[in-house]
């Protein structure tokens, strides 16, 4: 008779969703996994555990199919099957049972061939605090995060879609990229752009998650049901219970919103488009203000992440930014008077 723990690994290396999860198939279920194992500390051992030995029978250099994996989560299994014990001893024997299924996975596991392996990019996470904050993603897209928010994505997006995770309020512009669509997972919503500007809400715990459209067209999903394309100024809400769509009874838009600024400039002072940028963003310029005091931008800037708008800034008045940390460092030739 199988221990609970042992019961368990064997649930979990014979679940399909697990698996699926594993695999970096169902990249929508970090919550759900996350949740599951935050409920016993054994769970998160299991957890660990049947990852790792799914990883390891499946293997990165020379992938097995589905059948083949199935026909060896069997084959494991059944060789891992505990010989009578006595009850004391129970913590030994379950450790010399995942012991045999560890060393199982590594005899079954084809020997590798001599290519490369790509290395998995690193989680970054970045949390707003108590105040609007700007993330300038791997791509160049921009994503301002409102106050209780938190961003997770890749420090490089190196596969077919670019996958960020978010849990509160932000505004992204995306970098267009018609070959790598941009995938948003908040919650239970799926919201997959090409390149556009857009509003998500999806705090934990909201009844209700949001999407505001500013350029572009959006479309929204979960993970069993296709929803609406969204146009330009057209918003939808998800029902985090029943998943149905609905048009919302009133906008949420924020009024002091970065959605309502234009971003045009005539004649304007550089240094007072910098503060604009800056506040809209929050994200701290740097710059001295009375070595480009006299420097002027005409222009009407659109949708472009904001590491486009400086660059384009940087181009008509002869100077350059560099990113540090948490803030931008923006260095400039002064300007003659007019």
């Amino acid at each position: 008779m199988l221990s609970l723990m042992q019961s368990e690994l064997h649930h979990l290396l014979e679940n399909d969703r697990f698996r699926a999860w594993v695999y970096g198939e169902a990249p929508q279920d970090n919550a759900y996994w996350q949740n599951w194992a935050g409920e016993d500390p054994l769970r998160q051992e299991q957890l660990g555990r049947a990852r790792r030995m799914l990883l390891a029978i499946r293997g990165n250099e020379y992938p097995l199919s589905d059948e083949q994996v199935d026909t060896r989560i069997r084959q494991v299994l059944r060789e891992s099957r505990p010989v009578v014990r006595k009850p004391r001893y129970w913590p030994w024997a379950v450790a010399a049972s995942v012991a045999v299924l560890i060393g199982a996975f590594l005899v079954f596991r084809p020997a590798p061939e001599s290519h490369p392996v790509a290395e998995t990019p690193r989680e970054e996470r970045f949390a707003s605090g108590r105040s609007v904050r700007h993330v300038a993603l791997p791509d160049g897209s921009s994503v301002v995060l409102q106050p209780g928010s938190e961003l997770r994505y890749p420090s490089s997006f190196s596969g077919e879609k670019r996958e960020v995770f978010l849990s509160g309020e932000g505004f992204f512009e995306v970098r267009k990229d018609s070959l790598h669509p941009f995938l948003v997972y908040a919650g239970k919503l799926i919201t997959r752009v090409v390149g556009t500007s857009f509003r998500v809400r999806a705090y934990a715990g909201d009844r209700r998650l949001l999407v505001r459209v500013k350029t572009g067209r959006v479309s929204v999903s979960t993970a069993g049901l296709q929803g609406p394309v969204l146009s330009p100024n057209q918003e939808i809400s998800l029902d985090a219970s029943s998943l149905r769509f609905s048009l919302p009874q009133a906008s949420f838009q924020p009024v002091r919103s970065i959605e309502r600024l234009t971003f045009t400039f005539t004649a304007t002072p550089l240094p007072e488009v910098l503060a604009t940028l800056s506040k809209a963003y929050g994200v701290n310029i740097v710059y001295d203000a009375g070595h480009i005091a006299h420097c002027s931008v005409t222009a009407a800037l659109g949708d472009e992440p904001l590491m486009d708008k400086l660059t384009w800034i940087c181009s008509v008045t002869d100077a350059r930014f560099e990113v540090q940390k948490d803030r931008i460092v923006f260095t400039g030739k002064p300007c003659d008077i007019p």
